[in-house]
């Protein structure tokens, strides 16, 4: 972000010498063969009359400023997200029987048979996790029914204002999760 501030200020700077010098100069150039002045005709302007190195530093100022925000808009963060779903006491699941589940779906989850799970994947640059992933689910459906779910905002305001928060960690391009446990529902016998 600091680099990119840096290159809209780097351009803001050249293209106002390049329009004050423009405006306020008051000698033309004058072709040394032919002294005629330099006429330079631009489109949606007309023709200028003025000086090369101030006309460029203009044009080299705004498409420098134009080339940052294409970038800008681009650019994307590699993010990591872990965290642990365990069983209710005295159970064991096998958790890789389970799924889990983002809502919505734009990055890639994975769970160990430990219970412990990680997401991974871009989000554009200046968004949040929370921005991009709701809520985080874990669902197995064989046997006796496994569920938990973490709602990321939720979370993420608890523990910026020093609440009770399922989150350990919050870095600027990961976030760290406490165990989270989900809830057993037994399955009607047939």
């Amino acid at each position: 972000m600091l680099n990119e501030i840096a290159m809209y200020v780097l351009s803001a700077l050249i293209l106002a010498l390049g329009g004050v010098s423009l405006f306020a100069q008051k000698v033309r150039k004058v072709d040394k063969e032919t002294g005629e002045e330099t006429i330079i005709e631009l489109p949606f302007f007309g023709k200028l009359r003025t000086n090369y190195p101030a006309l460029a530093f203009a044009f080299i100022g705004a498409a420098m400023a134009v080339f940052t925000l294409e970038k800008t808009l681009e650019s994307t963060d590699q993010w990591v997200i872990t965290g642990q779903f365990t069983a209710p006491d005295s159970r064991a699941i096998d958790w890789t029987n389970g799924a889990l589940i983002l809502s919505p779906s734009k990055l890639t989850p994975s769970i160990n048979p430990d219970g412990t799970f990680t997401i991974q994947g871009l989000i554009q640059r200046g968004r949040r996790f929370e921005d991009a992933v709701k809520q985080i689910s874990y669902c197995n459906w064989c046997g006796d029914l496994y569920s938990g779910s973490i709602s990321t905002e939720t979370e993420y305001q608890n523990y910026i204002h020093k609440k009770n928060s399922s989150l350990k960690k919050v870095g600027d391009l990961e976030r760290i999760y406490w165990p989270v446990t989900v809830r057993m529902t037994l399955r009607p016998q047939e």
